[in-house]
């Protein structure tokens, strides 16, 4: 069987590492005949080294995958306050000689009667097919998240080449082909995606019919929904917290079954003090059941991750806790859930069996795709 290699640049973090080794596992699983490398970026320009937190750990999520960390490099010499976009941006683009000298000298250079086929960036490393260009490669942006963000990251540059300004918060709503509703213009953020030869998608017609359908009128490159891509065997790059994972899990099952409202809002996701106490405010005069991932801002003036509360009291309205003591749980930095189901009868859909039932709808033969296309 005729060999080729694929190389895969995700951003630093967690947030961009995972969906990247899941993305090469389900490449695997489908044609074992690639050679997948992915090439690490352990130290962020901020937060924790990815090597600190996980990188050990790589090797044994999936021994058919090969791991390349790339030299650190200097932090840019910029305010990150004043437009964080810029600075990460700087950042990442320091790293194209050294993604450059990883494909040619660790990559090509080792097997080479081996192409490489693909060099596969997520969206904050778009940078980086202006190395695929120089090295004869094909490109390809991976999206961990859904279509319709897809679709609108691939609206805005035809949008700014049509008007050639950008968004304000007075203009009216906008249409985008991807959603099916019209979006505020204020909520737009400010692409090359265009630029790659294709677009690998973390979601599946059936889940996303409307967006899916919006790429099929040309003008964007080719759109391939690959997922759903999830971790269903339990591996973990973050480390484990048995002890709060298993009292999570515990008040869940004494919950009543879809009756809990869980808020997390990712791994940057945070609040000023006035916010929390709205947010707490409304889920209070709700009356649900919830699960809340609270996270603390850095101080004024700090350009930093968001970190765990010491005490909760300090952030929440007077009496909070108390008064929402049999209805909420509180936690810092969300830990990794499977995707087990226990269903009312107290039965357990292990998340593997989930998985395998959305592949099954996902097979070509099957009556529900059929009619989808």
């Amino acid at each position: 069987m005729k060999k080729a290699q694929v190389v895969l640049v995700p951003s630093p973090g967690i947030g961009h590492l995972v969906p990247a080794i899941e993305f090469a596992k389900r490449l695997l699983d489908q044609d074992d005949s690639f050679l997948i490398t992915v090439l690490v970026i352990i130290k962020a320009p901020f937060g924790p080294d990815t090597d600190t937190c996980n990188q050990s750990m790589l090797t044994t999520i999936d021994t058919r995958i090969q791991y390349i960390t790339l030299p650190k490099v200097t932090p840019p010499d910029l305010d990150p306050l004043r437009s964080p976009e810029n600075y990460f941006t700087t950042f990442m683009e320091a790293h194209k000689p050294l993604v450059r000298d990883a494909v040619v000298n660790q990559v090509m250079s080792i097997k080479p009667a081996v192409p490489v086929v693909g060099l596969v960036v997520d969206l904050f490393c778009a940078s980086m097919i202006d190395v695929a260009n120089e090295l004869g490669i094909s490109s390809y942006v991976y999206f961990a998240s859904s279509a319709a963000f897809h679709g609108l990251l691939l609206y805005l540059p035809t949008r700014q080449e049509q008007a050639g300004i950008e968004f304000k918060e007075t203009d009216p709503d906008l249409i985008v082909s991807c959603f099916a509703n019209p979006v505020p213009a204020r909520v737009m953020p400010s692409v090359r995606f265009r630029e790659a030869k294709g677009i690998l998608g973390n979601s599946f017609a059936e889940l996303e019919s409307h967006a899916v359908r919006s790429f099929s009128g040309g003008g964007t490159p080719p759109v391939y929904t690959v997922g759903p891509l999830v971790n269903v065997n339990g591996h973990s790059l973050m480390g484990s917290n048995l002890d709060r994972h298993g009292k999570i899990m515990e008040w869940l099952d004494d919950q009543r079954e879809k009756s809990v409202v869980f808020l997390c809002f990712g791994s940057i996701g945070r609040f000023r003090e006035a916010q929390v106490k709205e947010i707490a405010l409304g889920l209070e005069q709700s009356g649900h059941r919830f699960l809340w991932s609270i996270r603390k801002p850095p101080l004024e003036g700090h350009f930093a991750l968001p970190s765990d509360y010491n005490n909760f009291e300090e952030v929440l309205p007077d009496g909070f806790l108390e008064r929402t003591k049999n209805i909420g749980m509180d936690l810092g930095l969300a830990v990794e859930m499977t995707l087990d189901y226990r269903m009312r009868s107290n039965n357990l859909v292990m998340a593997d069996k989930i998985a395998k039932s959305v592949e099954c709808v996902m097979e070509e033969d099957r009556e529900v795709r059929n009619v989808e296309n």
